[in-house]
C-alpha cells in the first residue's frame, strides 16, 4: 500500500528539480499499482469492480473519442480493467497520461464518498487519501513536476513555493464558503499545465477578487459586484481589515497586492491584444500563480483569526 523507504530513495533524497514532459515507465507501473491495489481491495465486491472500471472506460472512451482505447491490432481485450491498463502502457503523450491519471484517481475519490455513504460502519483498508498521497509521492520521487490536489492534476515549478504558498491556498479555499474561488484557482493551474498562460492570468486576477467579496460579505462590507481588485482592496484597507502596524508597512503591502496580481494580468492579458499578438511567457504566470496563492493564504488566514476573535 504505502511507499517503501528503499536504500536508494534514502541515499539520493528528495528532487527539487523537476521535469514536465514525459512519463516515465517506472512511474507509470507505480501508479498502476496504486490504483490497483485500490481498486482491488476487500472492501469493494466483485461487482462493484467491474463497474468501476467500466465506468473510467466509458469516461475515457468519450475524452478520447475513441471507439475502444486499446488494439493491438491482432486481438482485441474487452475487458475494460485490461483496457485501462494497456491503454494507460501504451501512452507516450504527456498530456494524454496525466488526463488519464485524472480521470482514474477522481473515480477513486468517488468510491471513497459512495461507500462512505452506503455502509459508514465498513471501512476500506486502503483509502482515497492514501492513495492519493501515494501517487503524489510517486510524482515527487520521479522528479515529474505535477501534484493530483483537489480532484486536479496541477504542474509545480518550484517545491518550496508550491509547499509554502501554493499548497496552502489550495487547502483554504476548498472550504465549501470559497467554492467559487476554489474552482477560478485550480482553472488558473489547470491553464498553466496546458500552457495557456493568458487564461491561467485572468484566472488568478479572478480567483483573488472574488476572494475579497467573499470576505467582504462575511464581514457585511458593501461592495459592488462589479468592483476590480483596486476598489475591492481598498474596503479591505478602510477597514483595517490587515494590521496596520505603520503608515509604511501598510503602503508597501497596498503595492504588492494592487501590483502582483492585477497589474500583471491587466498588462499581458485583460485587453485586446491589439496589431501585435502578446505572448505571456511561462515565467510570469508561474510566477503569478504563487504570488496569488500567497496573498490568497494570507486573505483567509486573516479572515479565520477574525472570526475566531471572541464578540464584544
Amino acid at each position: 500500500m504505502a511507499t517503501f523507504p528503499t536504500y536508494s530513495k534514502q541515499k539520493g533524497g528528495t528532487p527539487e528539480v523537476f521535469q514536465y514532459n514525459s512519463i516515465p515507465e517506472k512511474l507509470k507501473g507505480q501508479i498502476y499499482h496504486i490504483w490497483h491495489d485500490f481498486f482491488e481491495q476487500e472492501g469493494i465486491n466483485n461487482k462493484d469492480k467491474h463497474d468501476i472500471y467500466e465506468h473510467i472506460y466509458k469516461i475515457l472512451l468519450k475524452e478520447t473519442g475513441k471507439k475502444r482505447l486499446y488494439f493491438n491490432g491482432l486481438f482485441f481485450d474487452d475487458n475494460p480493467a485490461n483496457q485501462i491498463e494497456k491503454y494507460f502502457e501504451s501512452l507516450d503523450d504527456v498530456d494524454a497520461t496525466l488526463d488519464t491519471i485524472g480521470v482514474i484517481f477522481y473515480i477513486v475519490e468517488q468510491v471513497q464518498n459512495i461507500t462512505n455513504q452506503q455502509n459508514p460502519y465498513i471501512k476500506l483498508g486502503y483509502t482515497a487519501d492514501e492513495a492519493i498521497k501515494d501517487l503524489n509521492i510517486r510524482f515527487k520521487e520521479n522528479a515529474v513536476g505535477y501534484q493530483y490536489i483537489n480532484s486536479k492534476i496541477i504542474r509545480i515549478d518550484n517545491q518550496l513555493l508550491h509547499e509554502t504558498a501554493v499548497k496552502p491556498a489550495l487547502q483554504f479555499i476548498h472550504q465549501k464558503e470559497y467554492q467559487n474561488a476554489n474552482e477560478e484557482y485550480l482553472n488558473a493551474h489547470d491553464h498553466f499545465r496546458h500552457r495557456r498562460y493568458q487564461e491561467c492570468l485572468n484566472e488568478c486576477l479572478k480567483s483573488f477578487e472574488t476572494t475579497i467579496k467573499i470576505i467582504c460579505s462575511k464581514n457585511k462590507w458593501s461592495f459592488n459586484p462589479n468592483d476590480t481588485a483596486k476598489p475591492l482592496i481598498n474596503i479591505l484597507l478602510t477597514n483595517k481589515f490587515l494590521p496596520n502596524y505603520n503608515e509604511t508597512y501598510l503602503g508597501s503591502l497596498r503595492t504588492i497586492m494592487e501590483s502582483s496580481i492585477p497589474t500583471v494580468r491587466n498588462k499581458n492579458s485583460g485587453h485586446g491584444q491589439g496589431v501585435q499578438k502578446r505572448v505571456v511567457p511561462e515565467h510570469l504566470a508561474s510566477y503569478l500563480l504563487a504570488i496569488t496563492g500567497a496573498t490568497i493564504k494570507l486573505l483567509i488566514e486573516t479572515q479565520n483569526a477574525l472570526e475566531m476573535k471572541p464578540s464584544h
